[in-house]
């Protein structure tokens, strides 16, 4: 599976429909909060973060694996410095680039998680997570601008996980803030801010 990523398309290139109808293909779905904690309380879902482990420390859904979608970039390459010359043009200190380790260490998660064999067990669903997951309509008058939300990080997980072959995959609606506004358990390193200034 993890060969899978090497072939992909560049997740910045993806376009909104096209993903959006990947995931209808593969009926991933959504899933409030609430129905995840009850889920995974009964062992019914393995919960995975795909925050950089930066902002995942400050407050994650307890249980959630942290196995993060981008990661800082690293390296100094030309091209990573111009990569990073591009973020703090526009203001941004810590540029990030996508995670060429996140398929196997999701499935490293999913498989050590206790109960689960296989990666398309047929028992267990993986539900993913960000900061603030939305889950847009699919519109055909939908161009590559993204009109009923946006690509978030948890999004874009769900899509990489179904394009390598993993079959029982939800999204949390709402992502981690919908969780801790919920009311749900939580985990933190650090103390939880409700000032983020994160994009999800």
């Amino acid at each position: 599976m993890v060969e899978a990523w090497a072939g992909q398309k560049s997740l910045q290139r993806l376009r909104m429909k096209e993903l959006m109808q990947t995931l209808e293909d593969a009926r991933v779905r959504p899933i409030a909060p609430m129905n995840a904690r009850e889920a995974h309380g009964n062992d019914r879902c393995v919960l995975v973060d795909v925050r950089p482990w930066e902002e995942y420390r400050g407050g994650w859904a307890q249980g959630a694996h942290n196995v993060p979608l981008f990661r800082r970039i690293q390296g100094w390459e030309p091209d990573k410095v111009a990569r990073r010359a591009a973020f703090l043009a526009f203001g941004v200190l810590q540029g990030t680039e996508e995670n060429p380790e996140f398929l196997k260490q999701a499935e490293e998660a999913i498989q050590n998680t206790e109960g689960i064999s296989t990666v398309n067990n047929t028992e267990k669903e993986v539900v993913l997570m960000c900061l603030g997951g939305t889950w847009p309509r699919l519109d055909a008058t939908m161009d590559t601008s993204v009109k009923n939300g946006k690509i978030t990080r948890s999004l874009q997980a769900a899509y990489t996980l179904v394009e390598a072959g993993f079959e029982r995959v939800r999204v949390l609606d709402g992502g981690v803030r919908a969780w801790y506004e919920a009311g749900l358990d939580m985990e933190c390193e650090e103390a939880w801010s409700d000032e983020w200034n994160i994009e999800s």
